[in-house]
């Protein structure tokens, strides 16, 4: 056994002379084998993918479907690693592509659960029923979905397995899928037509999971497919998710005005923190647009070393602007909602310095105020890196370069 993982090793990394002694290492092998962990020589030959010795074990008469460590069977093996070819000779040979490991998982379960679209094609077109339960109910659809495989959700409902099925505590994939974000695996559920508003088991909508766990392109496809969004926003300030609020805010799936909402200090703490974060990318932005400014202006000067240069020189300085005074901050959370909403972010990240406790409760337009705030400055951030990046640096650069050419040129 050890000898033939060395030469599988040694084949799997590409050495030709290897591959060639693998048959003679086959040979060598002695009837029921087994490696210290208890696995046989086909556990070996699918965990390394090398689809010929599983071939050649088959010819030698090797049993490629004794279980090793956990219960597995090399198909189990094959299922995880994604070894199709290693699986197809398993299947030619008759091995149980459908057995279930200890747990009572199938290669099915873990083929969706890992990632692998194409390994559920090789069951399905090997008769394997990919709709099989595992432990609590589970099918491999809940698996792919919770694994925000679209692929091999997709390879489930061409085979005819239900997307919607439940498991036993009664929650289809829908539930978990939002939990988890996974947006991709959710728009297949939809066009499946599973039922993307039913509430789950803890009483949940997905609306209020993918909400209460900040995963905003899951709420977006939730919202493509119709379902209310309403009661989101409310557990999305609940949970301090700035991003998921953001994104109901901005689609008008949040409550306006006066109307009162809770809005816990975690929440405005950390909508301010993406507010600051915007800010900041918003002023890096600025300060290289203005760098880049500058050095055109240097250019252009250098270029123009002329009488006006002196002129400008004996100019009087024009007189620096007054500053603007700071717009006066309240005092207390009751006078937030007398805000302008344009400094209603202003005065949260005031009011969260100071020792007072927030209410339990702020009118929506407060969170609202914040969530305009954060908007505002991801749309500057966004412009500002934009043109940075685009047309307007590409003239900067040229016109720097030009002007640096003719200043050279009049020195000279």
């Amino acid at each position: 056994m050890e000898e033939l993982r060395r030469i599988l090793f040694a084949a799997w990394n590409g050495d030709s002379n290897a591959q060639r002694g693998l048959r003679d290492a086959v040979a060598r092998l002695e009837p029921g084998a087994r490696d210290p962990s208890g696995q046989t020589p086909a556990h070996l030959a699918v965990e390394y993918g090398n689809a010929d010795v599983v071939r050649m074990l088959w010819d030698a008469g090797a049993d490629l479907g004794a279980r090793g460590p956990a219960g597995w069977m090399p198909a189990h093996l094959a299922a995880v690693l994604g070894h199709a070819d290693a699986l197809r000779v398993l299947g030619e040979a008759g091995a149980d592509l459908g057995v279930r490991a200890n747990g009572g998982l199938t290669p099915a379960h873990l083929a969706a659960q890992f990632g692998s679209a194409g390994i559920l094609r090789v069951l399905w077109e090997a008769g394997v029923d990919l709709g099989a339960r595992g432990p609590s109910g589970l099918t491999a659809a809940h698996y792919a979905a919770m694994a925000g495989d679209a692929d091999a959700l997709r390879v489930l409902w061409e085979a005819g397995v239900d997307l919607g099925a439940r498991k036993a505590d009664g929650a289809t994939p829908v539930p978990a899928t939002a939990r988890l974000g996974e947006a991709d695996a959710l728009r297949v559920l939809w066009e499946a037509g599973v039922n993307l508003g039913e509430r789950g088991p803890d009483g949940l909508t997905p609306a209020e999971e993918a909400a209460q766990n900040g995963h905003a392109e899951a709420l977006r496809v939730l919202r493509e497919a119709g379902v209310s969004l309403r009661s989101a926003f409310q557990v999305a300030l609940n949970a301090a998710q700035p991003e998921a609020a953001l994104e109901l805010w901005a689609h008008g799936d949040a409550p306006r005005g006066a109307c009162a909402v809770d809005t816990p200090r975690q929440f405005l703490t950390a909508a301010v923190a993406a507010v600051e974060e915007a800010e900041a990318v918003a002023a890096e932005w600025a300060a290289r647009r203005a760098e880049l400014e500058a050095l055109a202006l240097a250019a252009l000067l250098l270029q123009r070393r002329t009488g006006r240069r002196r002129a400008a020189r004996r100019g009087s300085a024009p007189l620096p602007a007054a500053p603007a005074q700071a717009p006066q901050l309240p005092r207390s959370w009751g006078a937030l909602g007398a805000l302008p909403e344009a400094r209603i972010a202003a005065g949260v990240r005031a009011l969260l310095a100071t020792a007072q406790p927030v209410p339990a409760q702020l009118p929506a337009r407060v969170a609202c105020g914040v969530l305009r705030a954060l908007a505002d400055a991801r749309a500057r951030a966004r412009g500002l890196e934009g043109r940075m990046r685009g047309e307007a640096a590409c003239e900067y650069i040229v016109q720097i370069a030009g002007a640096l050419r003719g200043g050279t040129n009049q020195q000279a």
